[in-house]
């Protein structure tokens, strides 16, 4: 089940800034992810929606910081 968690839309989870540098490699695996030639649709679409979490994810980070 570990492999399932999702601590963005759990809410016992904690995401501080000492977290940041894993979303933001998280994001950065998945713009990569998205330049793969020969992705179907449904691949596109869930790597899109899982680009706009991880990024929301970093901008609640951010907001929270200023």
């Amino acid at each position: 089940m570990l492999n399932n968690c999702r601590p963005d839309r759990c809410g016992n989870s904690t995401i501080t800034t000492r977290h940041r540098n894993g979303w933001e490699a998280a994001r950065g695996n998945t713009e990569r992810a998205l330049a793969f030639v020969g992705l179907s649709d449904l691949q596109r679409t869930a790597l899109r929606e899982r680009l706009n979490d991880v990024s929301k994810v970093i901008e609640g980070i951010d907001r929270a910081n200023d």
